[in-house]
């Protein structure tokens, strides 16, 4: 019979070996299904500034897009992914931008659709509340006139919209483009969610994407 011995051996992780790559944390993330993946797979020290700083610069950049439905190239995540998280590097790690990628996503498709729900909210508490009779019919009036016209001259773009005499060949009187409430309201949610960039840091380029999405 052979003694039992108790080996005092112990594994220590091979380190010493030049082209040893210690296994990612994120690594075991990787097989997990996108649409399951969630703020909380992100590594836990990344996980507050990816809101609080990351996803700000993400939203301006989609206000500022050629239109609001371009999708961020990979270049242009890592530019914003860099200015959040300068020591952290995102195209390096797959596993990470696996990660990253799906709540860019996300948040692109809750930013997106913020504008629609915001005009909603401003219409049902604030402008269909001042007609002679809020009902389902006069809130369908209501609206067939805001985008009557052409796409140039819709009366809901206007801070002041008066309608031309019926028969006459004059021009509705029009000032303040782009300065209606429902506007300023819906876009004020797009600059409301970037204020948590400081001015000195906010890009000079026009929200084209977000007014765009405004009206």
């Amino acid at each position: 019979m052979f003694a039992q011995y108790k080996s005092l051996a112990t594994i220590v992780p091979t380190t010493s070996v030049p082209s040893f790559v210690p296994p990612s944390p994120s690594r075991h993330q990787f097989d997990k299904k996108k649409e399951d993946i969630r703020l909380s797979d992100l590594p836990q020290h990344l996980q507050r500034n990816f809101d609080g700083v990351f996803s700000p610069r993400l939203r301006e950049y989609l206000g500022f897009s050629q239109t609001p439905w371009d999708v961020p190239t990979k270049t242009s995540i890592n530019d914003l992914w860099k200015q959040a998280f300068p020591s952290v590097p995102l195209l390096e790690d797959a596993h990470l931008y696996h990660i990253v990628s799906k709540l860019i996503d996300d948040r692109v498709s809750l930013w997106r659709t913020k504008f629609a729900k915001g005009a909603l909210d401003y219409l049902s508490k604030s402008i269909f509340p001042q007609l002679p009779d809020n009902t389902k019919e006069q809130r369908a009036l209501w609206c067939a006139w805001a985008i009557s016209g052409s796409d140039r001259q819709q009366p809901f773009y206007y801070l002041v919209y008066e309608d031309a005499e019926e028969g006459s060949s004059s021009s509705p009187v029009t000032r303040g483009i782009f300065q209606s409430s429902i506007i300023s309201a819906v876009l004020g949610l797009h600059v409301s969610g970037i204020s948590q960039i400081a001015p000195a840091l906010r890009s000079e380029n026009k929200p084209i994407s977000a007014l765009v999405l405004t009206i």
